[in-house]
């Protein structure tokens, strides 16, 4: 302690001699800094360093007694009493009654909240009724929770939330960069250190639309393939005996497959269906024109045999031209659960052997139009109540938020796919790293902030509800420390 203590005043004036392993200048004097000392430079006023040295000199010859180091916990307690009777708010240093309230302070300390009653005894005043019930009720609570601070339980608690606190504040550093330090402004000042790794992606959750008074309009599209960026190239809808039908110019071109199934094909600019000539609209003014065709009804609801396909492609035609699709229909009804639920035990559930077999109905498959009308009157053969209808539907708020989602999902996992092509992570791994909102710029983010548990954090961490993020697998772990090492 002795030695230490002599070595601290030479240390920060750049003398060495007595440093001990504590002191990086022994390990690499060509590069050391100390970082510790204002401007990272040494201190050098002759005045200061004999101010400094008479101190030093006093804790010196105090050494055999600081060796022991004890805890702080009576200081600090003390400290408090004497606060809560002396706050800093008021300046009590300034009147008479400092010392008096200091000496409460220390009285309460060694006496207990009974002090009071004595004071009173010494002045010949009573100790009144309710400040002897106070004051014993006080002392009370401070003997039982001694009793339980002194329990081995208790202190192993204790020792527990001190660990967990430590973790929290290494996965805050790491999720959040380090935000309270010395001179945080000056040495965490690159953009990374702002950047906040965000918490875990929330899934939307499917709930149906609460009851009510709808009206169920059956839409259906035809579009220029399956992928999720397809355009539409004929809008289809009915509803009793009213209907609507128009065919879209696309942007894009129509895939092969597409018009196999549908006969629709563009030849320079000119939309045909079969080989015949129709009259085609371009994507904006077709949706405009369901629009107005949809303001006769109220509390729309659209009907569609697998609406999980239709929902996305109809929310992405209203958001193309800037509209939000929740202000002109409240939600979906997918049939085809439906059916499987209301008709059991079938084969098929395709739209085409359904209306065949209960309706005894033959269409054009591959017209919007017809296949609209062709699933409002199976509704109507099945006899579906309004509640079987709400039963499997979903709010469009949820699709757009699940579209969010997915679009999320999807670039993240573009970022990561090259350490699916490396064998760093397996598709699975990667699928649930992306879809827990993380890019690969978060984990590499993570392993720059903590080299040894950064990665181990982020991925293992479980936030608020207590499932773990991604995994805590360690060969999966360890593997992109090794793959962040090499790049580092």
């Amino acid at each position: 302690m002795r030695k230490n203590l002599e070595a601290i005043g030479r240390h920060v004036f750049g003398n060495h001699s007595l440093c001990g392993s504590w002191c990086g200048y022994l390990s690499s004097p060509m590069t050391y800094k100390p970082l510790q000392l204002p401007y990272h430079r040494y201190l050098s006023d002759e005045r200061l360093k004999v101010d400094l040295t008479s101190i030093v000199d006093f804790y010196i010859s105090q050494a055999d007694r600081l060796v022991d180091l004890g805890s702080t916990q009576p200081n600090e307690s003390v400290n408090n009493t004497v606060a809560s009777k002396t706050p800093k708010s008021t300046f009590y240093s300034g009147s008479e009654s400092n010392d008096f309230r200091v000496a409460a302070a220390v009285a309460q300390k060694n006496l207990g909240h009974q002090y009071v009653l004595q004071v009173n005894e010494k002045l010949f005043l009573s100790p009144g009724k309710v400040t002897s019930r106070i004051a014993m009720k006080t002392d009370l609570k401070r003997k039982k929770d001694n009793d339980t601070e002194d329990t081995a339980e208790y202190k192993k608690r204790r020792a527990l939330k001190k660990v967990d606190s430590k973790n929290n504040q290494e996965s805050s550093a790491v999720k959040e960069g380090i935000t309270y330090e010395t001179d945080v402004d000056i040495n965490n000042n690159t953009e990374d250190s702002i950047i906040e790794i965000p918490p875990p992606l929330t899934k939307p959750l499917l709930t149906p639309i609460a009851a009510g008074q709808y009206t169920f309009v059956y839409p259906d599209l035809e579009t220029t393939g399956l992928d999720k960026d397809c355009e539409v190239t004929q809008i289809g809808a009915c509803t009793g005996d009213k209907s609507f039908a128009k065919y879209v110019t696309p942007t894009k071109p129509i895939s092969a497959s597409a018009t196999a199934v549908t006969g629709l094909a563009i030849r320079e600019n000119i939309m045909y269906k079969n080989g015949h000539q129709v009259l085609n609209k371009t994507s904006h003014e077709a949706l405009q024109s369901f629009i107005e065709w949809m303001k006769q009804f109220t509390n729309i609801i659209l009907v569609a045999h697998n609406a999980m396909f239709d929902s996305r492609v109809i929310v992405r035609i209203f958001e193309s031209v800037g509209l939000c699709a929740s202000d002109f229909f409240v939600g979906f009804t997918d049939t085809l659960p439906l059916c499987r639920e209301f008709i059991p035990n079938r084969k098929s559930y395709k739209l085409i052997d359904l209306a065949k077999d209960i309706c005894s109905r033959h269409y054009d498959a591959d017209d919007a139009l017809s296949d609209a009308q062709t699933l409002q009157e199976l509704m109507l053969c099945v006899k579906v109540s309004s509640d079987m209808m709400l039963k499997h539907s979903f709010s469009t708020q949820f699709v757009i938020e699940n579209i969010s989602f997915a679009d999320l999902t999807s670039r993240n996992l573009c970022s990561l796919q090259h350490l699916v092509d490396s064998n760093v992570l397996s598709k699975f791994t990667a699928n649930k790293i992306a879809s827990s909102g993380l890019h690969f710029q978060h984990l590499f983010l993570a392993y720059q902030r903590d080299a040894v548990n950064g990665i181990k954090i982020v991925l293992s961490d479980r936030y608020t509800t207590g499932k773990v993020r991604v995994t805590s697998n360690s060969r999966i772990i360890s593997s992109l420390q090794q793959h962040f090492m090499n790049l580092k």
